[in-house]
Formats: structure tokens, C-alpha cells, sequence
């Protein structure tokens, strides 16, 4: 269907992203591109899985869970199609796709009312199979305490590999960046929620990218 549809997507660069995602593992690459359009249909639905994933395009009525900023871009999404977008802006940058990405999370003001199974269950295997991206390491930062009750949940959808790639990093801001230390993260690339230096402004960085995809 996208050969038919959309056969200007499929470029050399498009599917290079899936070598690099299965270090250059041929079949596993294969799987992993096929696992994609399934997932990309069935989350964006027959017409838009084939549009360009552009704010003016695929995401065109999705502006609001854009705006949330549950899923931002380092330098609550209660829609899949946001979450695919934010990733897929982040593989734009080649060292993404050789090196994979590192995803921090803040839930400290979380609920557990907020806690959405449903799309846990829709993204995990998104970030594991379908999207070919890397996750190097994911990093939860000032975990609530319900944290203990939706762990077991969420590591049901969790690959082995993932699974492994899951820190904890627990007190106060101080402490935090002392923790990810021992991991390389620097302040200089932790969000000042946290206590770092980076300042994110989700909605500048939407109006840039539309502007951007506005003249490509």
C-alpha cells in the first residue's frame, strides 16, 4: 500500500533508518519496516498512514496533543499519533539513528488516575519493533508512588531488552542529576524541571517545525 500511496516516502534515507535501527541486520530490518506500516495504519487509519508525518499533513488534527507536550524534544500525549510524530522528529538527526535515543522521564506530578494502560499497551511495542528507533535507555526520574503498582504493567509489554535499559533516579533535584551523572548525563542536557539547564519550549519548537515543513 505504500508503494502505491505514498512512493516518494520510501526513499534510500527512509528505510536506512531500519538498517541502523537492526545494526545492519538485514532480516531484522525487513521485519522491523513491515512491522512499521502495519502500525502506522493502524494508528493513523488508511489515508493519513500515507501522508507525510508533518503538522500540516498526517498531524494536521492533532494540534492539541501536540500542545500537551506529554512526549518533547530535548535541544501527557494522550494520542499515539503525537508521540509518533516527536519520535520521528528526533530520528531526523542521523546520530539518533546510529546511537539510539535516551528518554527522560519526569512523572513526579503524575497520578495514577493518569495512567493509561490502553496506550502504554499501543506505544511500548510501537518503540520496540515498529518505529526504527533505538532506545538506549530510559531514565525515570522522582518516581510516585504508584510507581510500584504500574511497573509490573507496563514491563508486560516491555521487550527483555528494554526491560534492562529501565533507571530509577529518586530524591530531590540534587540528587537526581548526581544519579544520572553516573550515566553521562550531563546537567547541560536535562530539562530545568529537574534542575538542569536546558529550557524546553514545546510550542516555539511546533511553530518552527510547521514553518519549516511550510517551505520544504
Amino acid at each position: 500500500m505504500a508503494k502505491e500511496k505514498c512512493p516518494e516516502l520510501l526513499t534510500a534515507q527512509f528505510e536506512l533508518m531500519f538498517l541502523r535501527s537492526e545494526v545492519f541486520r538485514v532480516t531484522d530490518a525487513v521485519t522491523h519496516y513491515l512491522n512499521y506500516w502495519k502500525k502506522r495504519v493502524e494508528i493513523f487509519g488508511d489515508e493519513k498512514a500515507f501522508e507525510p508525518l508533518t503538522l500540516d499533513k498526517a498531524l494536521l488534527e492533532d494540534g492539541t496533543a501536540l500542545q500537551i507536550g506529554y512526549l518533547r524534544l530535548l535541544v501527557g500525549v494522550t494520542d499515539p499519533k503525537a508521540s509518533w510524530y516527536v519520535v520521528h522528529a528526533a530520528l531526523e538527526n542521523k546520530n539518533s539513528q546510529k546511537y539510539g535515543v535516551i528518554v527522560i522521564g519526569d512523572p513526579s506530578r503524575a497520578s495514577f488516575l493518569q495512567f493509561d494502560q490502553k496506550l502504554s499497551k499501543i506505544m511500548l511495542p510501537c518503540m520496540q519493533g515498529a518505529i526504527p528507533v533505538q532506545l538506549s535507555a530510559y531514565h525515570v526520574c522522582k518516581p510516585p508512588a504508584f510507581a510500584a503498582l504500574v511497573l509490573p504493567i507496563l514491563k508486560l509489554f516491555m521487550s527483555e531488552r528494554v526491560k534492562k535499559r529501565v533507571a530509577f533516579h529518586t530524591g530531590s533535584n540534587t540528587d537526581v542529576l548526581k544519579s544520572l551523572r553516573k550515566y553521562d548525563i550531563d546537567k547541560s542536557c536535562i530539562p530545568v524541571e529537574l534542575g538542569g539547564d536546558v529550557c524546553i519550549d514545546h510550542l516555539s519548537w511546533m511553530e518552527k517545525r510547521r514553518f519549516i515543513h511550510r517551505f520544504l
